[in-house]
């Protein structure tokens, strides 16, 4: 073979392979700009789910420091009542007091006191009902039936329309229709509230 034949023969193999490699080198790079792209997607995807997380746990925080401010607590006290069966007319009997506080910025509907039944068997009992508890407005419950402060807990609606139980352990969850709030403690139950909305 002549140098021209090895000269064409070369030139035919690098003409073929040429091309080859640049597509190989153009298709690494197109994969590698995908995986790239995915990657920033996937990156900007977290982003924004953690974001969101983080906005809805501070609404979260912002909705149950405002709750937090509902307060309700008992205690029991004296009280001296008639009772012409005794020598001197009357008797001292311990009452149990439930007070209700709103100390929030806005007012609260549909608010319900309640306490566990009689030393904590039974059903529930409601110890009284306000349409609305105004921003700094208070109630009391007073009842002579149990001497010894039980738990208890308010019901209410936030100006948002969301039902909250608040109770004097302190402890805040929405009120759904449920038998049980999640979480609540043992021996602190409630019963559905209103009818059991649309599914």
């Amino acid at each position: 073979m002549d140098g021209w034949g090895i000269a064409t023969a070369i030139g035919t193999i690098a003409a073929a392979v040429v091309p080859a490699g640049l597509y190989m080198l153009e298709r690494r790079e197109r994969i590698r700009e995908r995986v790239d792209r995915k990657r920033a997607q996937v990156a900007l995807d977290n982003q924004l789910r953690s974001q969101a997380q983080q906005a809805e746990q501070r609404e979260r925080a912002e909705m149950e420091a405002s709750v937090r401010r509902v307060g309700v607590w008992n205690e029991s006290e004296p009280v001296v009542l008639q009772d012409m069966t005794q020598s001197r007319g009357t008797r001292t009997e311990d009452q149990a007091i439930v007070y209700v506080a709103n100390r929030s910025d806005d007012p609260v509907h549909d608010v319900s006191a309640w306490t566990e039944g009689v030393s904590g068997s039974g059903a529930p009992l409601m110890l009284d009902d306000w349409a609305e508890l105004a921003p700094g407005g208070e109630a009391t419950r007073s009842y002579t039936w149990q001497t010894v402060a039980m738990p208890c807990w308010v019901e209410f609606t936030d100006v948002h329309g969301r039902r909250w139980a608040r109770y004097n352990n302190g402890g805040v969850y929405r009120a759904e229709n449920t038998e049980h709030v999640p979480g609540a403690p043992e021996g602190e139950r409630r019963r559905p509230l209103g009818p059991v909305p649309p599914a």
